[in-house]
């Protein structure tokens, strides 16, 4: 029993060593404009990588998303679902969380739009689906962004949004 617990004290310095580090990737540098990412037609450019991952969306160094991609469903595709419309009109208007956020709270899709091209990004690819979603968690727990239902009740995040817009 006393080997198992300092084998998992090793592990568990590891782990934290791990995602402390990840952490310190947030440096402005890495930070950019999720503009940046993004052609013409609002599709992510190639600099967007099409695989596993975690990225954090930020507006004034304030954490809003939190969100991950696997393997499947890659970085690429996530940042192209926050633009992505549905017409007509069948559920949500956006394939993403925060879009269909954002459009309870400005109620239209050219806000929505204008307000993501102002935001920041840090992308962190990943080799595998359960890598991703460990960092997002340990992000999401760090970080505590507003948009998070992890973190924070939609009500809150829509509250926030509005307040930005006034």
């Amino acid at each position: 029993m006393i080997k198992q617990k300092k084998t998992w004290n090793k592990r568990s310095k590891v782990l934290v060593e791990i995602l402390r580090d990840r952490l310190k990737e947030i440096r402005p540098e890495r930070v950019k404009s999720l503009n940046d990412y993004l052609d013409q037609d609002n599709n992510p450019t190639d600099d967007v990588r099409r695989s596993a991952g975690v990225y954090v969306i930020f507006r004034e160094k304030k954490p809003l998303y939190v969100g991950s991609a696997g393997i499947n469903h890659t970085l690429w595709c996530r940042i192209r679902d926050l633009f992505y419309w549905h017409r007509p009109y069948k559920g949500n208007r956006y394939n993403h969380t925060l879009s269909n956020k954002m459009y309870e709270a400005f109620n239209s899709k050219d806000k929505v739009e204008n307000y993501l091209k102002s935001c920041k990004i840090v992308i962190f690819p990943e080799d595998d689906d359960t890598n991703a979603k460990a960092l997002e968690y340990f992000l999401i727990t760090i970080l505590r962004p507003i948009c998070n239902s992890e973190i924070n009740k939609k009500k809150d995040c829509i509250y926030f949004l509005k307040s930005e817009l006034s």
